[in-house]
């Protein structure tokens, strides 16, 4: 039994077209989300559970907690340049460049955490009681971090060596922001006025 050959003078060329064009309309109810996004893996050193994380810096923070064993693995990662921040335990960080390859595991290996940054925000205020704030360190997991008891301390860390922006807000109102650059080890302490 043979089966047609394909010549030139038969007519596939139209019948082709038309499918390539029925394929490419349907392309746009197709998500290619996945096409553009990758995984991420690695394992932290000296990770505690409890409190280890890792956390890809962003206007929604992509988070997860880390297993026993400091592994981790993030899924459906949008690909490019992006910045993890590494917290291994409650006085190790880190923050990594990390190149997210699309349609790929992006394996960072083992990950030695170094001393982390602190910042404790002194805040007084004339009108009401600075336990009626919270701190928020802008594009990390640090979204509501309270007052020491009976204080108007607030402690956020540990975060990676680096530029944060931090905001504190009282009702959903913007009390004060600022950008503060903090160094590995360090205790960075900024007393702020609001009324």
């Amino acid at each position: 039994m043979s089966r047609p050959v394909q010549t030139a003078g038969t007519p596939a060329g139209p019948v082709l077209a038309l499918a390539l064009a029925l394929a490419l309309a349907a392309c746009g109810e197709i998500s290619n989300d996945r096409l553009r996004e990758g995984d991420v893996t690695g394992q932290v050193l000296r990770a505690d559970k409890n409190v280890g994380l890792v956390v890809f810096l962003a206007d929604e923070p992509e988070r997860q907690s880390l297993q026993d064993d400091g592994r981790f693995q993030l899924s459906s990662v949008a690909g490019g340049d992006r910045e993890l921040l590494v917290v291994a335990n409650a006085s190790e960080a880190i923050r990594l460049p990390v190149l997210v390859v699309p349609r790929d595991t992006t394996d960072l290996g083992l990950i030695d955490p170094g001393p982390g940054a602190f910042l404790r925000l002194e805040v007084t205020t004339t009108s009401s009681r600075p336990e009626d704030y919270l701190l928020e360190i802008e594009r990390t997991h640090l979204v509501q971090v309270i007052a020491e008891q009976g204080s108007g301390a607030f402690t956020a860390g540990p975060l990676g060596a680096g530029c944060y922006w931090g905001r504190l807000t009282r009702g959903g109102q913007v009390a004060w922001r600022e950008e503060i650059c903090l160094r590995a080890g360090e205790t960075h302490i900024l007393p702020v006025q609001v009324d």
